[in-house]
């Protein structure tokens, strides 16, 4: 009889540590989980994935969204012939949506998504005032609204690696 309790009880904790331990864990369609033991970077779950994902103690999740985001940039410049302009410059991207991509991004720019944002965010708009003002300075001001293709055209050619390689 003291067997079958112990037994009985065995199995119970064997069942509630089990239950505790591990959970369903699935994204929203547009983001991905990324899983963290104790601070380490282990695995990125999709939505694909579906699988039960254990979830012990020093476990934790943070949701990226790999959506595009539009970031509208404000840029005070000056032509060739130093008149001032300002223009709206707005940047549509998103995160590359493979696990090696995913990782280095967090790794990158933190794990909460509101610190990830704002760093993000930080350097898209350092950057496109960077480049858009170069892009404006080899043009004079009579010669802006004419060159306005050739003028996106190269503000985007001096980003695109720079957002691709550095900023996932």
């Amino acid at each position: 009889m003291h067997q079958r309790i112990l037994g009985f009880l065995f199995l119970f904790c064997a069942a509630l540590m089990s239950s505790a331990c591990v959970g369903w864990r699935t994204p929203e369609e547009g983001t991905v989980e990324v899983k963290t033991v104790y601070g380490k970077i282990e695995e990125v779950i999709t939505p694909e994935s579906n699988a039960p994902w254990e979830d012990w103690w020093g476990d934790d999740y943070y949701t990226v969204s790999i959506r595009t985001f539009t970031s509208e940039v404000s840029v005070s410049g000056t032509s060739k012939d130093n008149a001032a302009l300002e223009l709206k410059v707005a940047v549509t991207g998103h995160v590359r949506n493979d696990p090696e991509s995913i990782k280095g991004y967090v790794r990158k720019f933190g794990l909460s998504e509101e610190v990830r944002h704002k760093t993000r965010d930080q350097i898209v708009v350092g950057q496109v005032n960077t480049e858009t003002k170069n892009a404006l300075v080899e043009h004079d001001s009579y010669q802006l609204l004419a060159n306005q293709e050739a003028i996106q055209k190269s503000i985007f050619e001096r980003l695109k690696p720079i957002f691709s390689d550095q900023m996932y």
